[in-house]
């Protein structure tokens, strides 16, 4: 069961998945999911849910057949100033610069389509200390849904952090696969 950890209410809709398999669901309105799978090596356990801070457990460590309770907390959002802008003059740039980095210039990740760029939020800010370096920094809504139909999957990306820069790119998240072609 997923719940809140202010107020003990479940959350519905919460992502309940395995990291880097097809082994996945959706929290109930009560919270409860059911998750049929036998973990294995060092397999991730991970819960997220929009404006929630990401939950990761080794599967290893979870008694089997057992309930499971997962306290949520809320995620912190750091506000700074705002500024309204109508049209990000960028966003080709920007988008297309954050698809290179993130899908890579391999064959297989040339097939790759991001379904969903609008969860996307791009930044590109001055590096601190370098007047002429900038890094480019990606935020998601939701989960990113990544499509290669080369391999025949999809992919539900929850992406946690993003930072590309001239020296390179790092980037955290938990990858749910789903097969195409069953």
């Amino acid at each position: 069961t997923v719940t809140d950890y202010l107020g003990g209410k479940p959350l519905e809709s919460a992502s309940v998945f395995i990291a880097g398999t097809t082994y996945g669901a959706n929290t109930r309105p009560d919270g409860s999911f059911t998750l049929n799978f036998t973990p294995s090596g060092s397999s991730q356990l991970v819960i997220a849910h929009l404006g929630y801070q990401t939950y990761t457990k080794n599967a290893n460590e979870i008694p089997m057949g057992q309930p499971l309770i997962v306290e949520l907390q809320i995620k912190p959002q750091l506000l700074s100033a705002v500024s309204v802008v109508g049209y990000d003059t960028n966003r080709k740039e920007n988008m297309a610069e954050f698809i290179f980095a993130f899908l890579g210039e391999s064959e297989f990740g040339k097939k790759c389509t991001l379904l969903n760029p609008n969860v996307l939020h791009l930044q590109r800010r001055r590096i601190p200390h370098k007047l002429t370096e900038y890094e480019l920094i990606a935020t998601a809504d939701s989960d990113l849904i990544i499509e290669n139909k080369l391999l025949g999957y999809t992919i539900r990306y929850n992406l946690e952090s993003f930072t590309g820069t001239t020296y390179g790119t790092t980037f955290k998240g938990y990858p749910l696969f789903f097969d195409n072609l069953s």
